[in-house]
């Protein structure tokens, strides 16, 4: 369904007419460059973006963040003294809000299109949904972002386009301009009465206005501010006093119809026996404000009924085959998830090399001769057999992991080009050819011509799926820039850095580089030929990496994860209990500049537990010895408060896991009045309603609701579970912990992100035990249920990202993380006991699934043996690492424990057959 991103270009002359007078030149660079779209957020930029940098709080980090993103340049206050680097275009201004409305609204101006504004803080899915059912008519656009970014991105070919705003304040000034010719409100509360009043004046003339019809005040004025602006107000509801209202539901064999009445007469038949009655009516209402056909609409909504319905057991099906058989870069079904970019990378894709073990085992034999200096012939079944990789060889020689020398040799066929590659290192350096003993090489093939006129072209080469399996060619005056696939893995460097550094050393801008360049992107078969045991070997590589099917998951397996895992961590440990935070291995260094408590802490927690299940002193004394170092550091008191406090932050959730790894640490009794003490905060930012303030410094900020609360609730379920073997249950502190998940079970499906439900699942499944609360196991189930839908399966462009949890189709939940992985599957294993108990079958082999391919993905993150570390130097300390993610191999500590307490629990909780990624009935 065309559901189509249309940036539109912008040259730095549009752009500073466009400022006029808000434009500050003594302030800002040069004037010469282009970009593909405005963004407001650092999460969302893409390659070619400007980026508006707002605030005052964060915003060099968010400035960082962009440009590591792709940004090109950045729109600032021209008061600003953010630091932003040199090969980022500034774009000083007077006024950053008044600029945001000039671009948009010059946008606005340049395009016909009808909006459709969708109002809900939490109801993104409905935004959706709705843009879906335009896009069944092909009428679709679904702007990315808030209303204003969108604003300045939308081109003119889309008839509607669906803005989702996540609220009407009060100050209505950012959203005057937006001309709504639809408005759906989903959500009264999430609507200023006096914002909404201010805005309906800007509205066009006849907008369609749907409003919930229940009653009350803010409805009511509502109602009234958009009839005195002229709009078309309708009220949908389930009561049939509404103007769109439910008729009535019917079951029928395999699943019900709902009748829609009032504005409009509609049926739609849900495949299931419990339909989404209030997000049909949403759904039709939205439709219709959107000027669609609400009848051809209710059909759309019958057809994903249908495809919702089946997708349990597709999900099922697709969690079974998702590793077997063999592996190959073009997995079935990539259409239902990969972006248009990234399905015309994949589609025909230049067959490659088909090597066997003996032409592998040749070739390494071959290059060591060749390195040596000696006369060696390839065979005729080896020439044959590299045909298809023409294009040129890249070699790297390394010792003990560092590079010596690299460089790309072009001959009559891949074997005169790999020995062109490696007599140019022998003229290079030939006294240090005999310390060679490994070679990186990639035999390229498959170019494929990739004009950076061409936005698209664009897109696709920085877009960091591709980082590590495809390479990119540049020849710009004169000059040749090739990359290889393992040298973007081996330096853990993205295209736009690489781009950047080109464009530096050639000094040209990056919009004269666009539109001079010749570029092609291109495949490889990589390998990695060693001799470090005498004998010449050679391991084929994909992205640098071995690929792990995930038939090799079994107990066995998994207890080498652990056990890697585990004693990485103790290698992370220095002399003084200070806990390695984040590491570097194409550096083979830390970074000493960034800390997170959380993390730390939680770490500790990780220490403790491998302890524990090992029954090994030493981790004990480890634990001990972080959690003396982290309190003399970090931990203070505020009468009877105890506080951990970082950078000047002192957060909810650092202190609930210092908490826990106390609790749980054996020597206990050492930090009594610690853990009092930070119990105490915990409770002293627990409100009447069951709300937790998440900071107590900076005293007003109450965000992160995501992650702090379920880190408080996890502790109190410790607690209170240990209360309940004692037989001392404090009722008062139970009745604290169910008042705080019903206000969030609430909160949660208000502003669904799959970040919260792994540390409410540990906490309320802890509780469960005890108690078998319906509602505590209802909401397991049901959140667990929804997380399934962010793991990837066959539809991913590669094999290795198989197993991981990310939903490219919703960047809202943030990237893919080797710490999501891990911290999901801690919430799916007591999912899964649970469903055990309970005699739950399907869920149980759902959450089976999930989680073997979660292990599978983990496994292939994992740092393991010489071929997946040939580039690193302390390969000691790096085995059991997890890098972050297929492309970025940097390894940061909750890569580490997240995982390691989920495989602790999973051994525990599995049977030898559990282990099996075949499903059972």
């Amino acid at each position: 369904m065309p559901l189509v991103y249309t940036p539109i270009l912008w040259n730095s002359e549009q752009l500073i007419d466009t400022l006029g007078d808000l434009y500050d030149a003594s302030k800002s660079g040069e004037r010469a460059f282009q970009v593909t779209g405005v963004r407001l957020r650092p999460d969302a930029v893409e390659a070619g973006d400007l980026f508006i940098a707002r605030g005052k709080r964060y915003i060099d980090k968010a400035v960082r963040a962009a440009a590591d993103r792709g940004a090109i340049a950045v729109l600032v206050d021209a008061a600003s003294d953010a630091e932003i680097d040199d090969h980022l275009h500034r774009v000083a201004v007077r006024d950053i809000d008044a600029a945001i409305e000039r671009l948009a609204s010059a946008r606005r101006k340049a395009t016909k299109t009808e909006v459709l504004a969708v109002v809900g803080a939490a109801h993104q899915a409905e935004a959706m949904l709705i843009g879906e059912l335009l896009g069944q008519q092909g009428l679709g656009y679904l702007a990315d972002g808030p209303a204003e970014e969108g604003l300045c991105n939308l081109g003119p070919q889309p008839e509607r386009a669906v803005f989702h705003i996540a609220a009407v304040p009060n100050e209505i000034e950012g959203l005057a301009w937006l001309e709504a010719a639809g408005v759906l409100v989903l959500a009264e509360g999430d609507v200023d009465p006096e914002g909404w009043a201010s805005w309906m004046k800007s509205l066009n003339k006849g907008a369609r206005v749907f409003l919930p019809a229940k009653k009350n005040a803010a409805l009511d004025a509502m109602a009234k501010a958009a009839s005195e602006a002229g709009a078309d107000l309708h009220r949908f509801g389930r009561d049939k006093s509404a103007d769109l209202h439910l008729v009535g539901e019917t079951q029928v064999e395999g699943g019900t119809v709902v009748k829609i009445g009032g504005s409009v007469e509609v049926e739609v038949s849900m495949s299931t026996q419990n339909p989404a009655v209030d997000r049909c009516l949403a759904a039709i209402a939205g439709a219709m404000a959107g000027g669609a056909d609400p009848k051809k609409a209710a059909f759309a909504l019958t057809v994903l009924s249908v495809a919702a319905a089946s997708a349990e057991r597709m999900q099922l099906r697709q969690m079974a085959g998702q590793m077997g058989g063999q592996m190959t870069g073009q997995m079935t079904g990539q259409a239902t998830m990969a972006s248009p970019e990234e399905l015309q990378a994949a589609a025909a894709p230049a067959p490659g090399p088909e090597l066997e073990d003996g032409h592998r085992e040749e070739l390494a034999k071959l290059a060591f001769a060749w390195i040596s200096g000696e006369s060696a012939v390839p065979s005729d079944g080896l020439r044959k057999a590299l045909e298809p990789a023409d294009g040129p060889v890249y070699v790297a020689l390394r010792e003990s992991g560092t590079r010596l020398r690299e460089a790309w040799g072009e001959g009559a066929d891949a074997c005169a080009s790999l020995k062109s590659a490696l007599e140019d290192c022998r003229n290079a350096m030939p006294e240090k050819m005999s310390k060679v003993d490994g070679v990186e090489l990639c035999l390229s093939y498959g170019y494929r011509p990739e004009p950076q006129t061409n936005e698209g072209a664009r897109r696709r080469i920085r877009a960091n799926v591709h980082r590590g399996v495809r390479g990119v060619e540049f020849v710009l005056n004169g000059q040749t820039l090739r990359m290889a696939p393992t040298y973007a893995v081996a330096t853990n460097r993205d295209v736009p850095k690489v781009i950047a550094s080109f464009c530096e050393q050639l000094r040209v801008n990056e919009a004269q580089f666009n539109a001079q360049v010749q570029c092609r992107s291109f495949s490889a078969e990589q390998l990695w030929l060693s001799r470090s045991g005498g004998k010449p070997t050679a391991q084929g590589l994909f992205r640098g990496n071995t690929l792990i099917d995930v038939a090799s998951i079994d107990r066995a397996a998994v207890e080498g994860l652990q056990r890697d895992l585990g004693d990485f961590l103790a290698k992370s440990v220095q002399d003084d209990g200070r806990m390695i935070y984040m590491y570097y291995p194409s550096r083979g260094t830390e970074d000493t500049g960034r800390n997170n408590m959380i993390r730390q802490w939680m770490a500790t927690c990780a220490l403790g537990r491998t302890g524990r299940f090992r029954d090994d002193k030493k981790f004990v004394d480890l634990a001990e010895k972080n959690i003396r170092y982290n309190l003399r550091k970090f931990y203070s008191t505020s009468g009877k408060l105890g506080l951990i406090e970082y950078s000047g932050k002192v957060k909810l959730g650092a202190v609930a896991l210092a908490a826990l790894s106390i609790f749980e640490h054996p020597r206990r009794q050492q930090f009594k009045r610690v853990e009092s003490k930070l119990s105490a905060m915990i409770e002293h930012l627990a409100q009447e309603d069951g709300s937790f303030v998440t900071f107590f410094k900076p005293a007003g900020r109450n965000d992160v609701q995501n992650f702090y609360p379920g880190e408080a609730q996890l502790y109190r379920a410790f607690v209170l579970e240990e209360q309940n073997e004692q037989g001392k249950l404090d009722q008062k502190y139970l009745d604290a912990f169910m008042s705080s998940f019903r206000y969030y079970r609430d909160w949660h499906f208000e502003n669904r992100n799959p970040a919260f439900i792994p540390w409410h699942v540990q906490a309320y499944y802890k509780v469960w035990k005890f108690t078998r609360d319906d509602e505590l196991r209802e909401f397991i189930f049901t959140t667990s249920d929804w997380l399934l839908g962010m793991q990837q399966g066959r539809e991913v462009l590669y094999p290795d990202c198989v197993g991981r949890f990310h939903d490219p189709k919703r960047p809202n939940f943030g990237p893919p993380h080797a710490s999501s992985t891990g911290v999901y599957m801690e919430g799916l294993i007591d999912s899964f006991e649970m469903a055990r108990e309970l005699g739950e079958d399907l869920r149980r082999e759902k959450y089976r699934l999930a989680i073997v391919n979660g292990l599978r993905s983990l496994k292939q993150l994992m740092f393991k043996d010489e071929a997946d570390m040939f580039y690193v130097r302390k390969k000691d300390f790096l085995q059991g690492g997890v890098r972050t993610t297929e492309y970025n191999n940097v390894v940061r500590v909750d890569n580490i424990q997240h995982n390691q307490m989920a495989i602790l629990k999973i051994l525990r909780a599995f049977e030898d057959a559990d282990f099996s990624h075949e499903p059972r009935s």
